[in-house]
């Protein structure tokens, strides 16, 4: 009898470790995060899971954006030399934004795009037409957000964010040009307006390249990825804190949330790293003897110091967020005001 109770203590403990271990992994493993409504009237009561799209970092939307902009007749003799430019470009880091920022400050070629879909969708827009004073670029990019704006394309709201939308270096108003183009260029496909683009076009994913790291990748391969994907995560938080701070600011009066004191220079820090996180992912996916993440720092350390700012205001930080608390719990929004802010918050301390 006293063998068989060993026998079967030793077993019981066996089987308390291995659900232990399932109990361990269990709370380790990414689980999705259920939102939506439940209704509890319904017969078939279950909480509605919303699936949100994937993140596509600063890198690709721009590689992205240059795939789809060879796909329109109308501009594609236009962006195609720019990448021959970037390609022969000599640089140890290459940025998917130049060719962007460069096509963009023209101006009339943003409205080569709007045009394409004509009345009654909007107005068509004079390519030549000049300020008062005979600017162009900035005359033309200004019709351009008229444009938008009075199609429906961007709101006014999200434009009066944006402290300089006529220039394209400006991190703020490059993402909104991009997102704004993207809705253009989904509309143009809808109508068929997007073709093949020209086999003898070089690839923008030539010039600037992906890393694929799969099982049987060298070791300093691996490492990149996740430095890259480290980088990329960070920069997919500050989104989602700006954003945040975005929809709170729309939804509640500045005289019942100090909104400055809460996220700071927050917007300063996410436009240094959507910089930094380009730099990080086009050398991940370079060879080994390529790698010169030094590079990535190139005129960039002196803006670093935004973080300074940043953690020097932290207890201002807290206590007006510990304030406004009671008021973002009202806030409509994916993120819980208790849990969630805080924690991402404090990522750049």
């Amino acid at each position: 009898m006293q063998h068989v109770a060993g026998v079967f203590q030793g077993r019981l403990a066996s089987m308390t470790l291995k659900f232990a271990a399932k109990v361990f992994s269990f709370c380790l493993s990414p689980r999705k995060r259920s939102l939506g409504t439940y209704d509890d009237s319904s017969s078939t009561s279950r909480a509605v899971s919303v699936t949100r799209k994937a993140y596509v970092s600063p890198y690709e939307r721009c590689v992205q954006m240059l795939e789809r902009l060879l796909s329109l007749p109308c501009i594609a003799s236009i962006v195609y030399p720019l990448l021959i430019d970037e390609n022969a470009h000599s640089a140890d880091v290459k940025d998917p934004a130049r060719p962007l920022r460069v096509l963009f400050a023209r101006g009339c070629t943003l409205n080569i795009l709007v045009n394409e879909l004509e009345s009654p969708f909007i107005a068509t827009i004079d390519l030549y037409e000049r300020a008062g004073d005979g600017s162009y670029e900035s005359h033309q990019i200004e019709l351009f957000w008229r444009g938008c704006v009075d199609a429906g394309l961007v709101s006014e709201e999200k434009l009066m964010r944006v402290q300089d939308r006529y220039d394209t270096r400006d991190s703020e108003c490059l993402e909104l040009m991009l997102a704004t183009v993207s809705v253009v260029l989904d509309q143009l496909l809808r109508r068929g307006r997007c073709g093949l683009v020209d086999p003898r076009y070089i690839k923008p994913r030539d010039i600037y390249p992906t890393i694929h790291a799969g099982s049987g990748a060298p070791r300093y391969a691996v490492l990149a990825a996740e430095l890259s994907r480290t980088e990329v995560a960070y920069v997919q938080d500050l989104e989602r804190l700006v954003e945040y701070a975005d929809i709170a600011s729309a939804q509640i009066d500045d005289s019942e949330v100090d909104f400055d004191a809460i996220f700071g220079n927050i917007r300063a820090i996410l436009a240094l790293h959507r910089t930094f996180s380009k730099r990080i992912q086009y050398l991940a996916a370079m060879p080994l003897s390529l790698q010169l993440f030094g590079a990535a720092y190139d005129g960039l350390l002196p803006m670093f110091d935004v973080y300074s700012r940043y953690c020097a205001s932290r207890e201002c930080s807290q206590r007006a967020f510990a304030r406004a608390v009671p008021v973002l719990k009202l806030l409509d929004s994916e993120l819980d005001a208790e849990f969630d802010i805080p924690s991402l918050l404090i990522r750049p301390v």
